[in-house]
This record gives structure tokens, sequence and C-alpha cells, in this order.
């Protein structure tokens, strides 16, 4: 917040930009292939109004917008395909499950992401699972009585392994590595470890090999809407999660999209 939120707010206002919280855009208005404004609801009270605007910037997952905020109609081929696609596969998968003793606090948090700072900038190392997190989001079981914790990468180009496709020996290297993260996070973990196992279901998105037309993809342009920009997550990379590199490249992609065309205007 102190140091990208405050200060982006304090320079959009001083280029006359008026900032709307507390909303949700329920439409974006096509006319004629053209980006005509935005319906808005105030979330407190859930009345609605239109808001009239040449340009619409979609920073959310595009798979999320599909079917409300915009229609099929509203997209080419290749880019529905890759929506289609995406929401399929967005979720991530496991790398395997421990079986522990009772070495984990029992207020530890149910899920978390371990960053490394040592190098100046967080660097995603990977999360930790623990709990319902576990049974709920990944399927894993323990016997009763047991602690289960699963570690889970986020996949794709700024994850640990920074590609979408790596080997098998690849994700257990990894893996062995970052059980010398958690022991930093967890404390005993490593002594308590009683049971190792390694599962890779298919039905989850990063390491289930999917193979995808590069020719289907959304970039930061909308190919169907003129003044339709995107900026979500699923820009450019299919089968991967934001990292802050991802943010900061489609962002000044996006906004030099936007400068080019307001010239060309």
């Amino acid at each position: 917040m102190d140091t990208m939120i405050d200060p982006l707010g304090r320079a959009v206002k001083k280029l006359g930009c008026d900032i709307v919280t507390e909303t949700t855009v329920k439409k974006i208005n096509v006319e004629d292939n053209h980006v005509d404004g935005v319906w808005l609801a105030d979330n407190r009270t859930a009345f609605e109004s239109e808001v009239k605007t040449s340009i619409v910037v979609c920073t959310v997952p595009v798979y999320s917008i599909l079917g409300g905020v915009l229609n099929e109609e509203n997209f080419t081929k290749g880019e529905l395909n890759f929506i289609k696609m995406t929401a399929r596969w967005i979720k991530g998968d496991y790398i395997g499950y421990y079986f522990l003793d009772d070495v984990v606090p029992h207020d530890f948090p149910g899920w978390i992401h371990v960053f490394d700072q040592s190098a100046g900038i967080p660097v995603y190392k990977g999360d930790i699972v623990m709990y319902a997190g576990t049974e709920l989001s990944l399927g894993g079981k323990a016997p009763k009585g047991k602690q289960l914790l699963m570690p889970f990468f986020m996949g794709g180009v700024e994850g640990p392994l920074g590609i979408d496709d790596p080997s098998l020996q690849d994700i257990l290297k990894k893996s062995s590595e970052f059980e010398g993260v958690i022991e930093k996070v967890i404390p005993g973990f490593s002594k308590a470890t009683q049971f190792k196992s390694f599962s890779f279901p298919g039905e989850w998105g990063r390491y289930c090999y999917t193979r995808y037309d590069p020719h289907d993809i959304i970039g930061v342009k909308s190919e169907a809407v003129k003044r339709l920009y995107f900026a979500g997550d699923t820009v450019y990379h299919p089968l991967c999660h934001t990292g802050t590199e991802k943010v900061a490249i489609i962002a000044i992609d996006c906004a030099e999209a936007i400068l080019r065309d307001l010239r060309k205007k």
C-alpha cells in the first residue's frame, strides 16, 4: 500500500483521474465492436449506474469475465479457445505430501506463500498447505491423528522451475530442495516426517503436460473490440500464475498499447 498503491493513487489524481472504489463492474458495454462504457454496481447499496468511457482495461483474470462482463461475441475464436482452456486448467497442482507428527503449531495458517528476500526482492519459493486446505483444495488425506502438510509450487515461467513443462526428475529435485525451505519455516519438520509420497493428478494444471495451439492466446489489446485492453493474470502465459515481474511487464505493455492507440487517434 505505502510503496505502490498510494503513490499510484496520487499520481493519477494529479493527471485529473477519479478513483472509484467499493463498486463492481457488472457489464462492459460494446457498441459496433467499440467500447462504450461500463455498468457499475455500488457494493453497499447495490445501486447501478452507467459510466461512459472510450477505453476499458480489464485487470481481472480473463476467464472470469466470460459470460458475464463480456460475452463470447466480444472475443475472437483464438481468444475464446485460450480463455476456455485457461478456465479448465487454471488450478495449480501439488508436488507431494508428508505425514507428520504434531510438529506444526495449531495456529499455523492453512495456506502460505513462501518468499526469499535475501536478494533484496521477494523471490517465490513455493507454498505450504496445512490441515483442511490439503484435503479440500488438494485432495490429500492423512491417518487419524496425523498432521498433513503438502508443498505446492506455482507453475509457469515465474514459478520455481521456470518452465511450464518440466521433467519428472526436475520436479522431484525441486521438491527435495523445498524440504529445506519448509524446515526453516517449521523447525523440526525433517525429523518429524514419517511418510513421504508424490502424486501428479492429471486434472490439475501445471504439470499435466497440456498442449495448446500457440496461436490461441490473448494479448494486452483485444482483437475483437476496439479500445478494450487486458491486464489480467492470464495474458500471454497459459497455465501459470502471476509473478511480480509478469505483473509489471503486462502493465507496461498495456499502457504502451493504449498510448499508441491514443496517438493514432
